[in-house]
C-alpha cells in the first residue's frame, strides 16, 4: 500500500549558475515524503523481507530513480477490483499485514539474518527515515549510519561510466566508416555523396534518442539498428563493385569444370540403371521358378547378358560381345544366344510386372481405419484421405490411376495437372468413396454435385444428370447412404461412370465433367486435403519413384495385362460359365430399421433379402432368408417367391433363415413365439411344433437362458423338417414332413410376420439386372452338379484355396489408442483383430486376437465370432491371445485382474484359475516381478486349457477341460473387457 502525500505541495528552490541554466537545490526540499509497501501474507512477501523492506525515499533524482518511481507509482502497476480497494483500506487489513512484518522480521533477525549487522534488528520508521533520507541524527544507531555510507560510496566507486565508454565507441565507428568512405577515391569509384557521409552519423542519432527513450530495449536496438544499416551503407558504398553477369555458378573460367561434373553424374546414372535393371532381372528370374525350362533359360541368358554390359561399361566401355551355350548344345562349344520369342518376351515382362505389383500395399485411411487395396481394375492406388464436414468424418476416399500418374504424385501441383490430363496414357482416373457417417440419398448427391459446379464450364444440367445417377444408385439400397456404402466414379475425358456397392448407374457422358471431378478432389481447395497429403507422401520418396517409374516402363511395354485380364473374366462371367466371377458381384445386405448387415452367401446358399420382426413398435429380431439360385430367379413376386423357397427340390433342397436378436427376450418367450408363428401353419401334430419350441428354448439356456441382442438363431428348413442352431452351435433337428414348409410360410405368405423382409428379397431381385445375374447363376450351379457336395464337405485343396484367400487379406493392424502394432500371423494362425483394455482412463495393455481361417470366415456379428473362437475341433485347435503392457503393473496384479475376468465364465473349481494366475505370477517374477511397459504374454487357448508365455518364454500349461473356452469369453463374448478388439475383428474381416 503506497504511503500517502502530504496535503500542502513542496516546491523545490532554484539558483542560478553560470550560462542562465537552472538547477534544482536538492538540499532544500522539505523532507516528509516517505513511501511504505506493506504486502499481503505470501511467498513473495516472505522473500522481499528476506532482503529489505520496501521503504523508499526520493532521495536520488537520475533517470533510473525517477522512472523507477514513475513505475512503481503508476496506477496501471497498482490496478485493483473495487473489492479489491475495500479489502485493500480496511484498517484490520493494515494491522494484519503490519503484524506479520513485525513478526516475520523479528524471526529473520534471530534466524537467517542473525549474522547480518545491518539487518539482524528491526528498525523503526524514523530510523528508516534518516537512513533512506541520509540524514544523521541522534535517534538512529551510528553503526547503521556508517554502514550505509559505507555501501553507498561503494557503490558509486564501482558504478561504470557505461555512457561515456559507449558514446566513445560511437565515435570510433563513425570516424570508422567516414574514413572508409573518404579512402574510396583513390581506388577511382565514385565521389561519396552527402547521404554515405551523413548516414553514420543519423546511426548513431537514432540509438542514441532509443537509448533515451526507452532504456530497456537497449541491447536490441542497438544492435538491430547497427546490424540494418551497416549493410545498406556497405550496399551504397560498394555497389559498382558486384557485376550480375558473373554468378557462384557460372564463372569465367568454370565451364570446363562444369562439364567434367556433368559427364560424371551421367555416367553414374547411365550405370546405377544398367544395375537396377540387372538386379530386377535377377528378381523375376526367381519369381519365374515355376515356368516351363525353355523361358527360364532365356531369362537367365538376359540376365547374364546384362550383367555382362555391366561389367564392359565399367571397364572400357567397349561394344559388349556375348555368346552362351544352351542345355542342348556341346558345352565346349560356343553358339550364339538365342533371342527369345515374341512371347516368351511379354511372358517375361508380365512376370515382372507381377513382381513388382506384390510391392505395392494397401493403403489405411487412419482416421476411419478404412483399408484400400493397391488396385483397382488395372488402376494404381495413389493415395486415400477422409472427407469432413466440421468435425464429422463423411467418408474415405481413394484415388486410383495408370502408372503415368505416379511419377507426377511428388507433390499437390504436379499430382493435380497429371490427374487432369486424360489422355491415351492416362485414360481414367476412379475415386472410390466408402462412407462412414449415414446420409440420404439426395444429400450425398448435392453435396458432390455443389462440389462440381464451381469447377465445370458447362450446362448445369450435366450435372443434375450425374446427381440422378447417384439418386438412383442409393435408392436402389434402401434410400440411405449408410456406414458402408460404396461409390466409383471413374473419371475419362468422355465424362463420370458412376457405381454404387459395385452396381454400375450408368455414365454422365460429357466433356469436361471428368476433369472437373478429379479436381474437386485433387486442386488447391481439394474437399479432402488428406487425401492429396497421402498422395504425396506416398509416392513423393526415392524408393516409390522408382518403383512408380519401373510400373510405368513394363506397363507402357506390355500394355495393360490385368485389364485384358479384368475382359477375360468378364466374358466368362457374360457366359454364366465363371460361378466364382458371378459371386463376387454379390453384396452385403442392411437391414436398415436394425442397422444389421448379412453377408451374400451362407454356405451354398444366396443372400434372397432382409427385413425386421415387430411386435407393437419394438423390433424384435432382424431376420435373413438364404435360398438357392432357383430361388433368386422366383423372386420376382410374392407368390412365386413363397412357392420356390418351400419347394424343396433338387434345385432347391433348403431355405435358411438367420434371426439376430435386437431385443432381449427369455428362452420361453421367444420359442413360444416362434411356435405360436407355426402353429396355424403347420397341419401335423402339435407336439412336432413343441419338439421344434424345445430345440429353441434348449438353445437359449445353453448360452445362459436369455436371448439377448446379438444372439443369433439360424433355422435351416428343408423336406424332412427343421434344424435348429443357437450362435452356431447345433441344437438338433425336428424331422417332420411340412414342418420346414410351414417354417418358410411363417415369413413368405400373405400374412408374413416381416413384411419387409418380402418386399427386400422383391426389390432386390426384381430389377433386369439383377435377374440377369440370378438366371446367370442358376445356370452356373446347375452346369457345377458337384458344386453343392463340395461346399458342404471342402476338399483339401479347397481348404487350401481357403487359406490362400485369407493370406491375401491378412495384414499386420496397429492399435491406434496405444500405437502398438502386431503382425499379421502367428505361427499358423492369423490376426483377427486389435485393441486396449483400460481400466478407467487407464490404458492398461494392447490385445490381439489370433484365430484360424474358419474363425475369420465366421466373424458376421459378435456372437458368431465367440462361438466360432471357442468352438475348438479339427478346423479351429488353438485361439490365442497376445497382450501388450502399455502400463507398470505388479505380478500379482496383473495375474489376479485376468484371473477375476475368467472366474465368472468358468464353471470349474476356483483353484483351476489360482493355477493360471500362479503360471503369470512365475513368469513375470522370472524378469524382474514387474509387468512393466513392453512385456508381452500370449496366452494359447485349446480344448484342454490355456498355455501361458511370458515375452516369448513358455511357463507352462492349465490343463483344465473349459478354461480356453472361459479365456476366450473374456475378450469376445458380450461382457468383453476390450470391446474395441471386437470391433476390430468385425471392421477387418
Amino acid at each position: 500500500m503506497p504511503g500517502s502525500l502530504p496535503l500542502v505541495i513542496l516546491f523545490p528552490w532554484f539558483r542560478f549558475v553560470t550560462l542562465n541554466v537552472m538547477t534544482f537545490n536538492y538540499q532544500t526540499f522539505c523532507h516528509s515524503i516517505l513511501s511504505i509497501q506493506l504486502h499481503p501474507v505470501g511467498r513473495l512477501t516472505k522473500w522481499r523481507l528476506k532482503r529489505h523492506l520496501d521503504v523508499t525515499y526520493p532521495l536520488h533524482f537520475t533517470w533510473m530513480a525517477e522512472i523507477q518511481r514513475a513505475f512503481m507509482n503508476n496506477i496501471l502497476a497498482n490496478l485493483t477490483t473495487l473489492g479489491g480497494i475495500t479489502n485493500n483500506h480496511k484498517l484490520t487489513e493494515y494491522q494484519k499485514r503490519l503484524h506479520f512484518a513485525i513478526t516475520y522480521r523479528k524471526a529473520l533477525g534471530s534466524g537467517d539474518l542473525f549474522s547480518d549487522r545491518r539487518r539482524n534488528r528491526i528498525k523503526t520508521l524514523d530510523e528508516y527515515y534518516h537512513i533512506r533520507a541520509n540524514i544523521t541524527g541522534a535517534s538512529i544507531a551510528q553503526e547503521i549510519l556508517e554502514q550505509s555510507k559505507v555501501t553507498a560510496e561503494n557503490a558509486v566507486k564501482q558504478r561504470p561510466q557505461y555512457a561515456k565508454r559507449l558514446f566513445t565507441a560511437l565515435l570510433m565507428v563513425t570516424w570508422g566508416f567516414l574514413l572508409a568512405t573518404l579512402s574510396a577515391n583513390t581506388f577511382g569509384t565514385p565521389k561519396p555523396s552527402l547521404h554515405m557521409l551523413v548516414g553514420p552519423m543519423s546511426h548513431i542519432a537514432v540509438g542514441v534518442w532509443h537509448i533515451m527513450c526507452l532504456p530497456v530495449t537497449l541491447p536490441h536496438s542497438i544492435y538491430s539498428t547497427v546490424t540494418v544499416k551497416t549493410k545498406e551503407t556497405w550496399q551504397h558504398l560498394f555497389l559498382h563493385m558486384h557485376d550480375s553477369k558473373r554468378t557462384a555458378f557460372v564463372g569465367r573460367f568454370r565451364h570446363k569444370e562444369m562439364t567434367m561434373v556433368f559427364k560424371n553424374i551421367a555416367a553414374e546414372r547411365a550405370t546405377n540403371r544398367i544395375s537396377v535393371q540387372t538386379s530386377r532381372a535377377l528378381s523375376t528370374a526367381r519369381e519365374l521358378s515355376r515356368y516351363s525350362d525353355e523361358p527360364r533359360r532365356i531369362l537367365l541368358d538376359n540376365t547374364s547378358r546384362g550383367l555382362f554390359n555391366l561389367a564392359l561399361l565399367l571397364d572400357s566401355g567397349s561394344e559388349p560381345q556375348l555368346t552362351l551355350a544352351t542345355p542342348d548344345d556341346d558345352p565346349g562349344e560356343d553358339v550364339e544366344a538365342a533371342e527369345p520369342s515374341e512371347e516368351d518376351q511379354k511372358t517375361a515382362k508380365l512376370a515382372e510386372l507381377k513382381a513388382l505389383e506384390s510391392e505395392l500395399k494397401p493403403i489405411v485411411e487412419h482416421s476411419t481405419g478404412i483399408s484400400f487395396e493397391p488396385k483397382l481394375n488395372g488402376l494404381y492406388l495413389v493415395g486415400a484421405g477422409v472427407r469432413k464436414k466440421s468435425i464429422v468424418k463423411v467418408y474415405s476416399v481413394a484415388m486410383y490411376s495408370s502408372p503415368t500418374l505416379l511419377p507426377s504424385a511428388s507433390s499437390s501441383t504436379s499430382l493435380k495437372a497429371a490427374a487432369q490430363k486424360m489422355d491415351d496414357l492416362n485414360a481414367a482416373v476412379t475415386f472410390l468413396l466408402e462412407m462412414v457417417y449415414s446420409i440420404t440419398a439426395e444429400k450425398i448427391a448435392s453435396a458432390i454435385a455443389e462440389s462440381i459446379r464451381p469447377r465445370y464450364h458447362g450446362p448445369q444440367t450435366d450435372i443434375a444428370e450425374l446427381e440422378t445417377l447417384i439418386v438412383k444408385g442409393v435408392n436402389e439400397f434402401g434410400g440411405q447412404a449408410s456406414k458402408g456404402t460404396s461409390f466409383q466414379f471413374e473419371c475419362t475425358c468422355e465424362g463420370v461412370s458412376v457405381s454404387v456397392n459395385g452396381s454400375p448407374q450408368g455414365s454422365a457422358n460429357f466433356g469436361g465433367l471428368g476433369t472437373a471431378l478429379v479436381g474437386v478432389f485433387t486442386d488447391e481447395n481439394a474437399v479432402s486435403p488428406s487425401l492429396v497429403d497421402s498422395c504425396v507422401s506416398t509416392w513423393s520418396d526415392k524408393k516409390a519413384q522408382a518403383l512408380a517409374g519401373s510400373l510405368l516402363a513394363l506397363s507402357s511395354s506390355i500394355g495393360s495385362g490385368d485389364k485384358a485380364e479384368g475382359e477375360a473374366v468378364e466374358d466368362e462371367a457374360e457366359l454364366g460359365n465363371d460361378l466364382v466371377a458371378l459371386e463376387s458381384e454379390l453384396t452385403p445386405l442392411q437391414e436398415y430399421a436394425t442397422s444389421v448387415t448379412f453377408q451374400p452367401k451362407l454356405d451354398s446358399l444366396y443372400l434372397v433379402g432382409a427385413g425386421v420382426r415387430k411386435k407393437s413398435i419394438v423390433k424384435v429380431y432382424a431376420v435373413a432368408m438364404y435360398s438357392s439360385a432357383q430361388v433368386l430367379v422366383a423372386s420376382s413376386s410374392q407368390d412365386t417367391l413363397h412357392s420356390a423357397a418351400r419347394s424343396f427340390d433338387e434345385l432347391t433342397p433348403t431355405t435358411t433363415f438367420i434371426l439376430e436378436m435386437v431385443y432381449s427376450a427369455s428362452a420361453e418367450k421367444i420359442a413360444g413365439a416362434i411356435a405360436e408363428s407355426v402353429k396355424p401353419r403347420y397341419r401335423g401334430s402339435e407336439s412336432d411344433v413343441a419338439s421344434l419350441e424345445s430345440l429353441i428354448a434348449k438353445g437359449v439356456n445353453s448360452i445362459g437362458g436369455q436371448a439377448v441382442k446379438g444372439t443369433i438363431f439360424r433355422f435351416e428348413c428343408s423336406g424332412e423338417g427343421v434344424a435348429v442352431i443357437v450362435n452356431g452351435s447345433h441344437q438338433g433337428d425336428a424331422k417332420f414332413a411340412g414342418l420346414g414348409g410351414a417354417f418358410v410360410d411363417v415369413f413368405t405368405d400373405a400374412e408374413a410376420v416381416s413384411p419387409s423382409l418380402v418386399e427386400s428379397c422383391i426389390s432386390t431381385w426384381s430389377t433386369a439386372k439383377a435377374q440377369g445375374l440370378a438366371a446367370s447363376l442358376n445356370l452356373a450351379v446347375a452346369n457345377s452338379s458337384d458344386e453343392t457336395s463340395t461346399t458342404l464337405n471342402p476338399s483339401e485343396d479347397d481348404q487350401s484355396s481357403a487359406n490362400s484367400s485369407i493370406d491375401a487379406h491378412a495384414k499386420p493392424l496397429q492399435d491406434y489408442l496405444t500405437g502398438i502394432a502386431f503382425e499379421a500371423k502367428l505361427d499358423e494362425l492369423y490376426l483377427a483383430g486389435v485393441g486396449v483394455r483400460k481400466k478407467s482412463i487407464v490404458k492398461v495393455y494392447a490385445v490381439a486376437m489370433y484365430a484360424s481361417a474358419p474363425v475369420l470366415k465366421s466373424t458376421i456379428s459378435q456372437s458368431t465370432l465367440n462361438t466360432a473362437a471357442r468352438t475348438f475341433d479339427e478346423l479351429t485347435r488353438v485361439t490365442s491371445f497376445v497382450l501388450h503392457m502399455t502400463y507398470s503393473v505388479g505380478a500379482e496384479k496383473i495375474a489376479s485382474a485376468i484371473g477375476e475376468s475368467v472366474h465368472p465364465r468358468y464353471s470349474g473349481s476356483s483353484e483351476h484359475i489360482k493355477v493360471l494366475e500362479t503360471l503369470i505370477i512365475d513368469g513375470v517374477n522370472k524378469i524382474g516381478g514387474q509387468a512393466s511397459k513392453g512385456t508381452t504374454f500370449r496366452f494359447d487357448c485349446d480344448l484342454d486349457g490355456v498355455e501361458v508365455s511370458v515375452n516369448g518364454m513358455s511357463q507352462g500349461y492349465a490343463t483344465f477341460d473349459g478354461l480356453g473356452a472361459a479365456f476366450v469369453d473374456v475378450f469376445t463374448d458380450e461382457n468383453a473387457v476390450s470391446q474395441t478388439l471386437v470391433d476390430s475383428c468385425l471392421d477387418t474381416w
